[in-house]
C-alpha cells in the first residue's frame, strides 16, 4: 500500500514568555512526519507530477519517520536552545511477528537531540535515546534531574570558548519513589 502524501504536516503550536520574562519560547507538536510528507512538501512545489511519480517509486519506504515529535525553540537574553524529539515510525510494509515486535519495541523509544548557545560563552549539543518519563502510577514519584525522557543514555559535546571541548558518554537512570500506600 503506497502512504497517502500530504501537502501539509499538520499540528499544533505554541508561542510564548519564558518563566524569566526575558525572551520568546516557541513549540510545536506533530503526530507524525514521515518520508512521504516531506518528499511531497519538496517536489511539489517543482512539478506535481514529479511528487505523485516520486511517491509510486518510493512507497515501500515512505511511511518512514518520527512520531508523536515535538520541536522547541527558547530565545532569551542569556542565550538560544533547540530541542526536537520524537519516537521512530518504521515503514507500514513491516510484517511478521519478529519485524512487529521490532516495530513495537521502536515506537516505545524516544530519540532527541538539543542545542544550546549561551551567550557567555558555552556551546552545548547532545543526542539521547530513552524511554518517555514514567508517570503511570499515581502513588509513585519520579525524580529526573537529568531532563525530559526516563531512563535513556546519551552523547554529550560542549564548548567552552575559552577552553577545551569536552565530550560525555552517560546514563540517566531517574529514581522511582513510593509515596502512597506503600
Amino acid at each position: 500500500r503506497s502512504p497517502t502524501p500530504t501537502t501539509s504536516i499538520s499540528g499544533t503550536g505554541r508561542i510564548g514568555q519564558p518563566p524569566t520574562c526575558d525572551g520568546v519560547e516557541a513549540s510545536v507538536w506533530l503526530s507524525e512526519v514521515t518520508m512521504a510528507n516531506i518528499a511531497y512538501l519538496i517536489t511539489s512545489s517543482f512539478d506535481t507530477s514529479v511528487a505523485d511519480t516520486l511517491n509510486t517509486v518510493l512507497s515501500p519506504i515512505l511511511s518512514f519517520g518520527i512520531q508523536d515529535t515535538k520541536l522547541a525553540l527558547d530565545m532569551t537574553t542569556s542565550g538560544i536552545k533547540l530541542y526536537a524529539d520524537g519516537s521512530p515510525k518504521l515503514p507500514d510494509i513491516v510484517s511478521g511477528d519478529f519485524l512487529q515486535v521490532l516495530a513495537d519495541v521502536a515506537a516505545d523509544f524516544v530519540v532527541a537531540v538539543s542545542a544550546e548557545l549561551d551567550f557567555s560563552g558555552t556551546a552545548l549539543l547532545k543526542l539521547e535515546v530513552g524511554t518517555d518519563p514514567d508517570t503511570s502510577e499515581s502513588n509513585y514519584a519520579v525524580v529526573n534531574a537529568a531532563g525530559t525522557l526516563g531512563m535513556s543514555i546519551y552523547i554529550k559535546y560542549e564548548y567552552v570558548f575559552s577552553g577545551q571541548p569536552t565530550q560525555s558518554l552517560g546514563v540517566n537512570l531517574p529514581l522511582k519513589l513510593c509515596v502512597e500506600s506503600c
